[in-house]
């Protein structure tokens, strides 16, 4: 007869499975950062472990993880107490004294997560950040081509965006859905922790996010492209007196270092600086739609129309030429490709099958 495991090694196995998740990812983001690193020194450029904005961007996402965790608890606990629904039955015993970790509270809770995905998204957050150094790298070899593809992005697309755009768009409304990415971005990990449980899950989604960071810099430094509004910024005038014509005039200043090590300690501006070309905002909006897919299907009905409103809002702003989205459309799949084909074959490798096994169908 097979023996029922105790509470002990239940929580004893949970731990393990969340310390091998840490693991892995901290060996993808050592790799990174060491492969970086030789890559800057070979070129003479400095490298940052640590940026300056980076404790207060940690920070801020931390926080606000958190505080959507325990929202959401809070909601699971007073909405059932107050409406007295038959959903009762699926929330902790506040409402009928039972244990803590009951089914409805193990199930789909916050707190009982722990917090390993708090320092997953530590970790990936400061993987995607790090990745900024590439465009230290890209400014160095490139020098005084910065705009080298432009001309001939803007010989194809000129005549579909002097249509697109009619010399103006509205801006505030477009500025809006290009800046609901990050918020976007957030939500979607919230959902794939909470809801998806999976620890393999999890792992995947964050391990793609990192590296289209860091493969889409990387082709960025092979491909320079400057981007539209920077290019033709006459073309542009529409953005004129707009927080969107702020960010171009700093975007600028960085473009006019080209050739020089610049010694900027702000990862956002750095990695706002960098090639247009594959577009990491399409790219990020495409994978995010995807992993939530993966949880919830009939998300598509919101995400696929959000995308295509947020690829657009890339073009009439002047952030993207449309092969950019299209770039970061093929990086986005390839990236989870890759990652799918990677876990597939570590789970059967022998020196690495114990390590995996267990992370797909693992809940928490």
């Amino acid at each position: 007869m097979k023996s029922i495991p105790s509470l002990d090694e239940n929580v004893l196995g949970k731990l393990k499975t969340e310390a091998r998740v840490l693991l892995a990812m901290a060996c993808l983001v050592a790799a990174i950062l060491f492969s970086m690193y030789g890559m800057t020194r070979a070129a003479g450029v400095t490298f940052t472990l640590w940026f300056d904005d980076m404790t207060g961007t940690l920070l801020a996402y931390l926080m606000l993880f958190v505080f959507s965790g325990l929202l959401w608890d809070g909601v699971l606990i007073l909405v059932p107490l107050a409406f007295r629904s038959p959903l009762s039955r699926f929330f902790p015993a506040v409402l009928s004294s039972a244990p803590l970790h009951s089914f409805g509270w193990r199930k789909i809770g916050f707190l009982p997560l722990g917090v390993w995905p708090c320092a997953i998204l530590m970790m990936t957050l400061y993987a995607v950040l790090a990745t900024s150094n590439l465009a230290r790298l890209y400014f160095k070899l490139i020098g005084g081509v910065t705009v080298w593809h432009d001309p001939l992005l803007w010989s194809i697309e000129g005549p579909i965006l002097s249509r697109l755009t009619g010399g103006s768009a509205n801006v505030l409304f477009w500025g809006v859905v290009y800046e609901s990415l990050w918020a976007w971005m957030s939500i979607v990990f919230f959902v794939v922790v909470v809801f998806g449980r999976r620890h393999g899950l999890v792992l995947r989604f964050c391990v793609s996010m990192v590296m289209l960071f860091y493969i889409g810099r990387l082709l960025g430094v092979l491909i320079p492209v400057m981007g539209p509004a920077y290019y033709y910024p006459d073309f542009f005038g529409y953005l004129d007196g707009t927080p969107a014509s702020v960010g171009i005039r700093e975007v600028l200043d960085v473009y006019a270092l080209a050739g020089l090590d610049i010694h900027h300690d702000s990862a956002w501006l750095l990695g706002s600086s960098a090639p247009t070309l594959p577009s990491l905002h399409v790219g990020i909006a495409a994978i995010t739609s995807f992993w939530l897919a993966i949880v919830f299907r009939w998300t598509l009905l919101i995400s696929v129309p959000w995308f295509t409103l947020n690829w657009v809002s890339t073009i009439l702003l002047g952030q993207h030429y449309i092969l950019d989205g299209l770039g970061g459309m093929v990086l986005a799949a390839g990236c989870v490709w890759g990652v799918n084909q990677g876990f597939g074959r570590l789970g059967k490798w022998r020196l690495t099958s114990q390590f995996f096994a267990g992370l797909e169908n693992d809940r928490d």
